[in-house]
């Protein structure tokens, strides 16, 4: 038995908060492994000239991952809303994304399968 189900329109401020909370987690992880390749490559560098670590090392390790991260929240969030918002006008206008999903009907297990499943409980 197929069922037709048509996405007639997305919440915005769901998506929103979705994107936001994947953007800004996505951004550190990638900010802060960049943030440290940076950190060791400059300092091997700075090294390599008898030279000092620089002192921007405490703003390169800390308040750059938290300032990319909160870009890429932004733009994240700012993409979204032109996405769903652009979503929602063309599913108005010209009717929502159709899905056909097909509901299976299960079978009663045998014997020996009941009697496993129920040693895994």
């Amino acid at each position: 038995m197929h069922k037709k189900w048509t996405v007639k329109r997305i919440s915005i401020i769901p998506a929103i908060r979705t994107a936001i909370i994947v953007s800004f987690t996505v951004g550190l992880v990638i900010s802060t492994v960049w943030t440290a390749f940076i950190a060791l490559f400059s300092s091997a560098l700075m090294s390599s000239f008898g030279q000092a670590m620089p002192s921007a090392a405490p703003f390169m390790l800390v308040i750059l991952p938290l300032f990319t991260s909160t870009a890429c929240a932004f733009s994240g969030a700012l993409l979204t809303f032109l996405a769903v918002l652009s979503y929602n006008i063309g599913a108005a206008l010209f009717g929502g994304i159709e899905l056909e999903l097909d509901q299976e009907t299960q079978q009663e297990p045998d014997y020996y399968s009941r009697s496993f499943e129920n040693r895994l409980y």
